[in-house]
């Protein structure tokens, strides 16, 4: 079919099983893709997803937010070891704030994942990251330089010892800037243990932190430049107990830290505003427990996490403190009935100011052994970022606002009967009630309230050739048509369309070469936006020049932007031009 049927997801249900029994839309992107594109952050991987990404800010570090399917950025949740990366101030994730190094894959599943992971109104991003290898010391050093003082430095280290195992990355991102931002530096730390307690009970800590330092040219208005440092750290602690040869118990707590300063200079006046900031903390824990009895995969958890956000803007004189706490219990359960596959799951959350059920259905069937149908319904949600509840200069907040809610229906394709091509398609229908909207209050003030009622309607075609002579080929579009279901109306600044090309060299020896383009319409008033649209296209070329053993060293280069087209939505804030970078990868 259109990915290997015999690989194996853990995001749809929580829980390891094959593509094949898997109804929701999902793409999976390995490391050993990550390495062919020399991606330095998710937002570059993001971005070739076939439905995903939204904005061409891809240059390194550069300001970027996963859409998908023409979801808002709120709406994608991401995860990376458990541990939900979207602040709660805005409900966004910076992904272009994230290295991609101690990445293993990325599971992304398009459409609402609210049965399994609570709010995902659009769908999830789930980081699965590297563990410690078998052997006693494998490692990688790399760096590269571009244009503009561009570069990306990493080490990375993983080995074991006994019944203990470890890996550990870090890494430097700089600039001076290769797009609206004059000057990044983005430095980052990894780490994951593992210990085998016994043969039954395994356990496992991970941590992470960055540190992003930043001048941004704002493009409201031009002369306004934002200097901004962001600071994240996460610890996670997990053990598993494996009940027989088809159970396992698992117990994981979390702890997640972040930090924004912002201060604001005009250019013109050469005055600095006051700092702009907040602080956030969230603890958690999560219990699940799996089973495989006969035809039945079997899935039951339950989630909590509470902490507190402190935000202030740049002319308010103090911070406010808000707290919140949640908790959820969900299950779900795989039915393998020989060609037919039926995916029920259910999940129920208590919120800050309402609780939620959300159930939801899947079915798969093997019409022969190329070709598959799916078949997807779901309710879902959006809960209200923490941003939206307080007041502020020119804001007032609302904390009796509900979360979005959302009906969907997918049906999909998946077959390799033409020979030579494996194909992909799916048609997908969002119904989103109580949609966030932006309204001008008496005084002056704005607020959020719940008033729209959105659709969005579309369709994804996939299409990849086998390899023919050492060459293969993929091609993708995805069509999205979104409206206001009370008035017709489009909904301005949502994609509309994507087109993606891809061409991949492979000797399986010792040179790749990998080609990437995609062209983005959004609907828009051009003369409110003033964007442009063009297809932009990315070269990397990779070499091996040493190869000894474990040892070797690699070569490599990549022509961003070869064209030097112009795309994008906002033309304050346009895209980089053409720019090239290349660097040197060490393995041991």
């Amino acid at each position: 079919m259109y990915f290997y049927e015999d690989d194996v997801v853990v995001t749809p249900t929580r829980f390891p099983k094959p593509l094949s029994q898997v109804a929701e839309n999902i793409t999976v992107v390995t490391a050993q893709q990550i390495e062919m594109m020399n991606a330095h952050t998710l937002s570059d991987v993001v971005n070739i997803v076939v439905g995903a990404g939204h904005d061409t800010l891809t240059f390194p570090g550069g300001t970027f937010f996963a859409s998908i399917q023409g979801s808002k950025y709120e709406h994608v949740r991401i995860i990376m070891d458990g541990v939900t990366m979207n602040n709660l101030v805005e409900g966004w994730a910076y992904a272009g704030e994230i290295p991609v190094q101690n990445i293993s894959r990325i599971e992304i599943i398009k459409g609402p994942a609210s049965s399994s992971w609570g709010s995902s109104l659009g769908g999830v991003i789930n980081i699965i990251t590297k563990s410690g290898g078998p052997a006693k010391l494998d490692g990688l050093v790399t760096t590269s330089l571009g244009e503009r003082r561009t570069t990306d430095t990493r080490a990375e280290f993983s080995g074991s010892a006994g019944k203990f195992s470890y890996y550990a990355t870090g890494g430097n991102l700089g600039s001076n800037g290769r797009g609206p931002k004059t000057w990044l530096q983005d430095n980052n730390l990894y780490l994951k243990l593992g210990y085998e307690l016994t043969e039954r009970l395994s356990l496992q800590f991970s941590s992470w932190y960055i540190r992003t330092e930043a001048f941004d040219l704002k493009y409201f208005p031009p002369d306004l430049r934002q200097h901004y440092n962001v600071e994240t750290v996460f610890f996670t602690l997990s053990g598993t107990y494996r009940i027989g040869n088809t159970s396992e118990l698992n117990l994981s707590l979390r702890e997640k830290r972040h930090h924004t300063f912002n201060a604001y200079r005009s250019l013109g006046e050469l005055t600095d505003s006051g700092p702009a900031g907040n602080h956030e903390r969230t603890d958690g824990a999560s219990l699940k427990i799996s089973s495989k009895a006969g035809i039945h995969t079997i899935t039951a958890g339950a989630d909590y996490d509470h902490g507190y956000d402190e935000s202030r803007g740049a002319a308010d004189p103090q911070f406010v403190r808000q707290k919140f706490t949640q908790s959820a219990v969900y299950l779900n359960d795989t039915i393998a009935l020989g060609r037919l596959t039926i995916t029920p799951g259910v999940r129920y959350d208590s919120l800050r100011n309402q609780d939620l059920l959300d159930p939801s259905l899947g079915i798969t069937v093997r019409l022969s052994e190329r070709t598959l149908l799916r078949f997807f319904a779901a309710r879902g949600f959006n809960i209200a970022a923490l941003g939206t509840a307080f007041s502020r200069v020119g804001f007032t907040g609302n904390p009796d606002l509900k979360s979005e809610r959302i009906r969907s229906f997918e049906a999909g394709v998946e077959t390799s009967e033409v020979k030579y091509f494996r194909i992909k398609g799916s048609l997908f229908s969002h119904r989103i009630t109580d949609a966030f909207e932006y309204s001008l209050l008496p005084d002056g003030n704005y607020t959020y309230v719940n008033k729209s009622r959105v659709k969005r309607d579309g369709f994804e075609i996939e299409v990849r050739t086998v390899p023919i002579h050492k060459f293969s080929f993929s091609a993708g579009v995805c069509m999205v048509k979104a409206r206001d279901q009370v008035t017709g109306e489009k909904l301005l600044g949502t994609v509309a369309e994507t087109y993606d090309l891809g061409i991949l060299y492979d000797d399986n020896k010792s040179f790749t070469a990998v080609l990437k383009g995609r062209l983005i319409r959004w609907d828009m008033d051009k003369q409110i936006y003033g964007g442009k649209y063009a297809f932009v296209s990315d070269l990397s070329l990779t070499k091996k020049v040493f190869s000894r053993d474990k040892s070797s060293i690699d070569i490599f280069v990549t022509g961003h932007n070869l064209s030097n087209a112009s795309q994008y939505m906002f033309s304050d804030w346009k895209n980089p031009g053409r720019w090239i970078e290349g660097g040197i990868r060490y393995k041991f």
